[in-house]
């Protein structure tokens, strides 16, 4: 079976993933959901947290881990697998983006987002300079992440949701043609996503060679929304691009 280590988005945390991890457990895989740096009840200040803070973070997490895993990443958390995966490409059998950023060498998510003009993202975030922070507010919570969910998943969500440093964002990524780009890399479309559009996730994937492209018909967050149908598109990848040493595992 595989591991799966799934990396949560902006505002969100390891909690992300509650509907998803039994899913994948109840099929035999590990499944590894960390909360970033800011997070969780040992959390650091979040004004000096940067990309590399959380790429290191992830590093860490991934080493401990006996083989190589499949590296999920949803919206941000595209950038932080990739700068991750440059750190230590051994340790990654294969990349997933699951409605994702993926910036190239010397890009930063905050590039990508602003020239999506399809999003709705930029009428419900707030940028408080004096704290160095982004914050949606609870209606664009609602409208962006989570439009296509249950009355009772929003509820749970909403409870969990945290301010953003902007450093990750902002911070480009620094990137080499040996490490993140060498490996398996499946894009997976969120066709209905408000946050990260179609049309945006259409643009990077063009930018980018991926070993498949996917899709799922939901908004911005599947493993709420539509977490069995998740779960499928994630264990045949994993079946297809690890194969027999992703049994050993």
């Amino acid at each position: 079976m595989s591991t799966f280590v799934l990396v949560h988005g902006a505002w969100h945390g390891g909690w992300c993933w509650e509907k998803l991890t039994p899913i994948l457990e109840a099929s035999g895989h590990r499944v590894v959901t960390p909360d970033l740096p800011g997070r969780g009840p040992e959390s650091q200040p979040l004004s000096g947290l940067t990309l590399d803070d959380y790429a290191d973070f992830l590093s860490f997490t991934l080493a401990a881990e006996s083989e190589p895993v499949v590296l999920v990443g949803h919206s941000l958390g595209g950038a932080v697998i990739t700068q991750a995966a440059e750190f230590c490409p051994s340790d990654v059998g294969l990349l997933v983006y699951l409605a994702a950023y993926v910036p190239r060498d010397g890009e930063s998510v905050a590039d990508w987002a602003l020239s999506d003009v399809d999003s709705l993202l930029g009428k419900s975030m707030e940028v408080d300079w004096d704290q160095g922070v982004l914050r949606l507010d609870r209606a664009g919570s609602l409208e962006c992440l989570y439009d296509d969910c249950s009355a009772e998943d929003r509820a749970q969500a909403l409870q969990h949701l945290v301010d953003e440093p902007l450093a990750p964002v902002a911070q480009p990524l620094c990137l080499s043609a040996g490490g993140a780009a060498q490996l398996p890399s499946v894009y997976i479309e969120c066709l209905r996503d408000r946050t990260v559009s179609p049309a945006m996730q259409d643009r990077m994937q063009e930018q980018r060679t991926f070993s498949e492209v996917q899709a799922l018909d939901s908004g911005h967050s599947p493993f709420y929304s539509c977490p069995d149908d998740l779960a499928q598109l994630l264990e045949g990848s994993a079946k297809r691009f690890l194969g027999g040493r992703a049994l050993l595992m």
